[in-house]
């Protein structure tokens, strides 16, 4: 603690004192290589600086090839903190990290989504990454996102998020569209974690099952899904803690964040060419719904994921806007049905969701 205070303490003097280089540009993810950078970059202009945790990755095509990639536990890494002017960041950037004057150095948490779990303060966390603004989708969050952080309102600015910019272009990715063309209908399932073997190392239910459900038929899945030419993809949260399951199924692929690299595409990519989206307690079902497609939320350990992480709001006052589901005879029977389309515009009046990022807003 004393050492992480000295750390802590001499970074911010040195960022007090240190010139900053005007039009230099930080962004930090996770993963590296991610969506909010993706959606960000054609509104940054200036010398981008990327940090990543991993060194010796893969470049991914869409990444400009001026953007200049470092390690950010190096000299270097260290060095480019403190001269830019400024800092864009999805899960904060160091825990001793404090902001200085945004005048010198503006710092923004562009977060990873608009929580339906409860994180941060709302979780019991008693330090949150600093920044001057953090973004979100609507008033209704824009409470949450001050609650979360501890931020006055008008430090949580409504502009939508950079990633959501994604989610409707047409795809030109030569994968995709063969999935596209192969494939009657393509399902993307994105279940959260439960085990957490990154960053924050927690237990938030009792299931190590890539779906979800102890003891899943996922035979009688793949099978029904051959029957219809569909293809269902599922891609494990990146700190999710799981059994290994190797067992090769023809319309079932379980796909990795190096899956996505290797065939030179992210996430929210992959999400533009989906006909509906499966999901848990994950943020992503807020932005999905600027694409007006079916979601249907899967989560069998509901009571359990209460009590022991909870939400930022009631769902029982605010209903989900898809299909839920919590055993597997719902699955088979609900999961490929269209959700209510009343219950989809009543909550994205709610969530407001915003289609495009404002940086305008955010800058001015």
């Amino acid at each position: 603690m004393i050492l992480a205070n000295f750390v802590g303490n001499l970074f911010y003097l040195l960022n007090c004192c240190v010139p900053k280089t005007s039009g230099k540009i930080i962004f930090n993810g996770f993963p590296d290589f991610e969506d909010m950078l993706r959606g960000l970059l054609p509104y940054l202009d200036g010398n981008i600086i990327v940090l990543v945790k991993e060194p010796n990755l893969v470049r991914p095509n869409w990444l400009p090839l001026q953007v200049e990639i470092v390690q950010k536990h190096s000299f270097m890494g260290f060095w480019h903190i403190l001269t830019s002017a400024e800092i864009y960041y999805t899960h904060g950037l160091f825990s001793f990290f404090r902001t200085i004057s945004s005048e010198k150095q503006f710092v923004v948490n562009l977060w990873h989504g608009m929580g339906l779990k409860n994180v941060g303060l709302l979780d019991g966390k008693k330090n949150m990454p600093q920044s001057h603004k953090t973004i979100c989708t609507s008033p209704f969050f824009q409470k949450v996102q001050a609650e979360t952080f501890g931020m006055n309102l008008e430090d949580v600015l409504i502009c939508g998020l950079p990633r959501n910019d994604i989610l409707n272009k047409k795809t030109a990715n030569t994968e995709l569209i063969r999935i596209r063309e192969k494939y009657s209908k393509c399902y993307v399932w994105l279940p959260t974690y439960r085990k957490s073997g990154v960053g924050d190392i927690r237990i938030d239910g009792d299931t190590s099952s890539v779906f979800c459900f102890d003891d899943f038929d996922y035979i009688r899945l793949n099978i029904l899904l051959v029957e219809k030419n569909e293809v269902l993809i599922i891609k494990p949260h990146p700190m999710a803690v799981l059994d290994k399951f190797n067992e090769e199924l023809s319309n079932i692929k379980i796909i990795s964040e190096s899956w996505l690299t290797k065939n030179s595409t992210t996430l929210y990519e992959l999400l533009s060419v989906s006909d509906s989206l499966w999901t848990d307690y994950s943020s992503v079902f807020v932005d999905y719904l600027v694409t007006d497609k079916p979601i249907v939320f899967i989560a069998p350990d509901l009571e359990l994921y209460k009590k022991s992480r909870g939400f930022s709001f009631d769902i029982n006052e605010i209903q989900l806007p898809g299909i839920s589901i919590t055993t597997q005879d719902e699955f088979f029977d609900l999961a490929f049905k269209p959700p209510s389309q009343g219950s989809i515009k009543m909550n994205k009046e709610i969530f407001n969701t915003i289609r495009r990022y404002n940086d305008n807003l955010l800058r001015n």
